[in-house]
């Protein structure tokens, strides 16, 4: 192994010292933390809330950026564990040689650079729970000795014979198709079917229409007291932007957004220049794609009760509605804000 333990040491030590000592008494409803109020949104919070009783596996589906550990903290502080360790550890960020040692610790001398003894995530995580994000992103041998782990409840450290028992809930997270990835051979299906005992799909920013405008004000309220502002709020050509974007970076874009302009904003409200240029590109191109009304609009009330049944149809989904109706969302919006049906 070329990696000296510098790099493991860097990734579990702030992991022990977290884990040594009491674990703060839980949230009276950790779910709270997580904003939103769109249906789909909601649905996955409910289904968190429910798996939390239990101590089965759990698979959390979603894009980048969507709130996946989140999800993960809620059910471990709602569990019978939330005393003990959430660990958390993003798979993508460790080479193949990395993910062993540090999933499962090493013996002094398993192999260059392996000083001493080291313990893994795993021991790290007893009784608690074990985050894993980027699930997909392991090698065959880490997931082998993974489901080594959920089949028989024992880690051995490289390097050792000697198995030690360890007691933790895992819960995984993937932004990629496991499907695909068992079809092309890059992820156990034996593995999968173990990790996806109960699932759960974390919706990205864009299936949330009705949550966006909350969650920026409620970036605007954190940072004006972090960065001792004012702000009271974003402007109507902002708001409207922002409903009509993709949000391809999720909840992690919107929140990054929100900061930067909170930082350089010099009115009261967050103006389309306060915004990081390379985002004010990609609004303003998306916002160009909208589809050009038809010559013969419907009229009003064909409007009303065609947006009403589109929005029926698709359980609120503004976009879907809006593919529905052969218009853009930006279109969508202002016809919903013209008919008093945004309230």
């Amino acid at each position: 192994m070329a990696e000296s333990t510098n790099s493991l040491s860097a990734i579990l030590d702030p992991v022990r010292s977290s884990s040594a000592s009491a674990s703060p008494a839980p949230e009276a409803d950790p779910f709270a933390r997580i904003l939103g109020r769109s249906a789909a949104l909601r649905e996955a919070i409910a289904r968190a809330r429910t798996v939390a009783r239990v101590d089965s596996s759990v698979l959390i589906n979603g894009e980048s950026g969507t709130g996946k550990e989140l999800i993960a903290k809620g059910i471990h502080e709602s569990s019978l564990r939330a005393r003990a360790p959430f660990v958390a550890l993003n798979c993508a960020t460790l080479t193949e040689s990395l993910q062993g040692s540090t999933l499962f610790g090493h013996a002094k001398g398993a192999f260059t650079g392996a000083l001493r003894d080291q313990s893994g995530l795993f021991e790290a995580a007893h009784d608690g729970t074990l985050f894993l994000d980027e699930v997909a992103e392991l090698a065959p041998s880490a997931q082998a000795a993974l489901l080594r782990v959920l089949q028989e409840g024992v880690i051995t450290r490289i390097g050792e014979h000697r198995e030690r028992k360890v007691d933790v809930r895992l819960i995984a997270a993937t932004h990629r198709d496991l499907d695909d990835a068992i079809q092309a051979g890059a992820f156990r299906t034996d593995l999968f079917f173990r990790l996806n005992v109960f699932s759960i799909t974390v919706p990205a920013l864009r299936e949330r229409d009705d949550d966006v405008l909350l969650l920026a004000q409620r970036f605007i309220e954190e940072y004006n007291l972090k960065m001792n502002r004012t702000l009271s709020g974003l402007s109507a050509e902002v708001s409207r932007l922002f409903l009509a974007y993709d949000w391809p970076g999720n909840v992690r874009e919107l929140r990054n957004a929100v900061e930067s302009a909170v930082l350089l904003a010099r009115g009261d409200l967050i103006q389309i220049d306060d915004l990081p240029a390379c985002l004010v590109k990609r609004l303003i191109e998306q916002d160009s794609k909208a589809t050009v009304r038809p010559e013969t609009p419907p009229r009003r009330s064909d409007w009303k009760q065609r947006i009403v049944a589109a929005l029926a149809k698709t359980g609120g989904r503004r976009k879907q509605a809006a593919t529905l109706l052969g218009t853009s969302r930006t279109t969508l919006w202002r016809k919903m804000k013209e008919l008093g049906l945004n309230n």
